[in-house]
């Protein structure tokens, strides 16, 4: 129940945000509705002056009929363009929200979440909440008034008739909400289904090379047919529930329709209506029970939006990431963690009582067996993830900060594997520098080395890469991203297996013109290399969720600490 009450609240929330727009939608709806009346008994009076001869009236009536023809064209056109310019601009903003909820959204949390669910909630549970709510909430609105405008009118004509419009339509919708109410989870369902769905097809087309070289083409085939038959059953479990709901109201409506119709017939036979008026009884009739069957297709069409509401709502209620420094200050004398304890969900301690100080201009390399933690430790030094114990401060000459908020714009950090996004070299600088010029691009591709393969390029560093990297080695699209990095101009440079695709020279050159280009950079190296730790000040260990500083670097004490 409280769910419930709680995805109301988040519609109404954005009913409210737009408000005036659709109350501006339900305005020219309703209008349209009673307009459709209104064409009934403009009929009425065209029938009625062509058969008795009296052509004044007929010509009256057929004018009259006409201009509101006119007017339902044209407003029509406002609504559609006011609906469409509605929905965009509603469902960019729920894009926008939801992205920046993602982004700030705690690092172990957004981890929980494949990609492939979070783009079916940005996009497809987007779309039918969004559209739910710009055209079934004005639709069911509009639709109730030309009921009431039609029943109204009926009784004025025929009290009889207005009952039977009644009689079974609104109890046909009843009959259709309650088996409808189903409806709601078998979306749920169907929803998490096209969730798994994408995500499946974009790991496999994000991974074809494994899938090619273990030559799993069919089987991937396989199981993407699978998923497309679990998808396939709840689409139609989905399509069976809302026609089921339209039949019941369908069938409503044309019992309705027969005995109005019969009832008219009578009437007429005995001389105590017109042509003209069973011509309007019929009309109106419909005019009643047409916005039932409309209502009927928007039964589902509401279930839906609630229910993607409330998988949108899952999303907004992610708790967000403590909001970072934006007025920090580039500089630190030093930086302290104490006693920090971490440990993931149901997993033993990754890091226990670890004590961690780095001073500024220090370079540190940081070594430990696969697994061990190494990159943990980063993350919390990036504030990615909370200690479950533990603290950490940053003094800056007398000054102390705690770290309640993040670290990160003194940090520029390059991690393991490709990082680079699908554009251009200089598009992927920018990351790190908005504002950084060609100049300053050029300065940083070559201190990482990267000006040699990057000048045989025609276009240089306009040149346009793929997706992750693609149309560049390993080894070059490292270097472009350590130049991402340091175009940042942090005090501090994180590089977690950030050369383990150069060879050793290249390696050695690359870190050597870092240090003689940017003296006084703090810089911690995770490495499992022992030509890179001859650049570090200290060499600290991690082994068993501890933290263990050497204080010789030696080829003996190295292999033994790489598990050699």
């Amino acid at each position: 129940m409280k769910r419930n009450l709680s995805t109301v609240f988040w519609l109404s929330v954005w009913v409210k945000k737009y408000f005036w727009s659709l109350i501006t939608l339900i305005v020219i709806g309703s209008v349209l509705s009673l307009l459709r009346v209104a064409l009934a008994v403009l009929s009425k009076a065209l029938i009625d002056g062509a058969v008795e001869g009296v052509w004044q009236q007929a010509v009256k009536a057929c004018l009259s009929f006409v201009l509101v023809i006119v007017a339902q064209i044209i407003l029509k056109g406002i609504s559609t363009m006011l609906s469409v310019n509605t929905l965009e601009n509603m469902s960019n903003q729920m894009r926008n929200k939801l992205f920046h909820r993602l982004s700030h959204m705690r690092w172990l949390d957004y981890t929980a979440y494949h990609t492939g669910d979070l783009m079916t909630r940005i996009t497809s549970d987007v779309n039918i909440a969004a559209g739910g709510l710009v055209r079934a909430v004005p639709e069911v609105i509009a639709l109730t008034t030309g009921v009431l405008a039609a029943v109204i009118t009926l009784l004025i004509y025929d009290p009889v008739m207005a009952a039977y419009a009644l009689l079974l339509g609104p109890a046909a919708m009843l009959a259709g909400y309650i088996f409808g109410s189903r409806f709601i989870v078998i979306h749920e369902k169907a929803q998490e289904a096209e969730s798994n769905y994408r995500s499946y097809i974009q790991e496999s087309l994000e991974h074809i090379l494994i899938q090619k070289t273990f030559c799993r083409e069919e089987a991937m085939e396989q199981n993407l047919s699978r998923l497309q038959e679990t998808k396939k059953k709840l689409v139609l479990k989905k399509s069976l529930a809302s026609q089921i709901t339209s039949t019941l109201v369908t069938g409503g409506f044309w019992i309705c329709y027969l005995l109005v119709f019969g009832w008219g017939a009578y009437k007429l036979y005995k001389g105590l209506i017109s042509f003209g008026t069973l011509t309007v009884f019929i009309q109106l009739v419909a005019q009643v029970q047409s916005p039932f069957m409309e209502l009927a297709g928007t039964l589902p069409q509401a279930m839906s939006t609630f229910s993607s509401a409330r998988r949108l709502l899952k999303l907004e209620g992610e708790e967000s990431e403590k909001q970072y420094l934006k007025e920090v200050k580039l500089d630190f004398s030093s930086i302290h963690l104490e006693g920090i304890h971490f440990s993931y969900k149901y997993e033993a301690p990754v890091l226990q009582e670890l004590f961690f100080q780095i001073q500024k201009g220090e370079v540190i390399g940081l070594i430990g067996a696969s697994g061990e933690g190494k990159t943990t430790l980063i993350h919390i030094l990036m504030q990615l993830i909370e200690p479950q114990k533990g603290k950490m401060f940053i003094q800056y000459r007398q000054e102390v900060w705690q770290t309640e908020a993040s670290l990160r714009n003194l940090i520029a950090y390059v991690p393991q594997g490709n990082t680079l996004f699908s554009g251009s070299i200089a598009e992927n600088l920018r990351i790190g520098d908005p504002d950084a010029t060609k100049a300053e691009m050029l300065m940083v591709l070559k201190t990482a080395d990267a000006m040699d393969f990057i000048s045989k390029l025609e276009k240089g560093i306009d040149t346009i890469i793929g997706e992750r990297g693609i149309g560049l080695s390993e080894g070059q699209a490292q270097r472009i991203a350590i130049a991402r990095a340091l175009i940042k101009k942090a005090p501090i440079l994180v590089l977690d297996e950030a050369t383990s695709a150069l060879d050793t020279e290249t390696e050695e050159r690359v870190l050597r013109a870092i240090s003689n280009q940017y003296k006084g950079i703090t810089c911690i190296i995770i490495t499992h290399r022992l030509t890179l730790l001859q650049f570090c000040d200290r060499i600290l260990e991690l082994n068993k969720g501890r933290l263990y500083e050497k204080s010789e670097i030696s080829s003996t004490y190295v292999s033994e600490a790489l598990g050699g």
